[in-house]
This record gives C-alpha cells, sequence and structure tokens, in this order.
C-alpha cells in the first residue's frame, strides 16, 4: 500500500507540474520550453517528469519568466 501510495503521489505531483507549465505558457510574456515540448501535453508531461526526477536537461530548456516554476519543481 506504501508503494503504490507514494507512486500515485509523485505521479499526481508531475501532473500538477505539467498544468502548471501549461497555465503559465499559454500567458502571454512568459517564455517558452525549447524543443517544442511546451506545446502539447505531452510535451509538457515529459518536461515535468524530468525536472521532478532531477534528471537533467539535455534536448529541452526553459527560457523566460517560467524558468522560476521550472526551479520550484
Amino acid at each position: 500500500v506504501t508503494f503504490w501510495g507514494l507512486l500515485l503521489l509523485h505521479l499526481s505531483e508531475i501532473v500538477l507540474g505539467a498544468l502548471a507549465y501549461g497555465y503559465v505558457l499559454n500567458m502571454e510574456g512568459t517564455g517558452d520550453i525549447t524543443e517544442g515540448y511546451g506545446s502539447t501535453m505531452g510535451g509538457l508531461l515529459y518536461f515535468s517528469g524530468v525536472t521532478y526526477t532531477t534528471l537533467g536537461f539535455t534536448q529541452q530548456t526553459a527560457q523566460g519568466a517560467v524558468r522560476l516554476l521550472v526551479m520550484l519543481q
């Protein structure tokens, strides 16, 4: 039960992060995520998962004010 509970908790944090990125990136002048990862929900989930698990960025970077949100995740 503990494993599944923690897994669900972490996955929900990744999804909430992706939703927050989508919300902020839709605002004018807040920046962008390179390589097109900010244009689809799948891309935002991937970016959020990589950021959350601290795997690091290799093919995408955040630019503009959205970098503050990336730093918080």
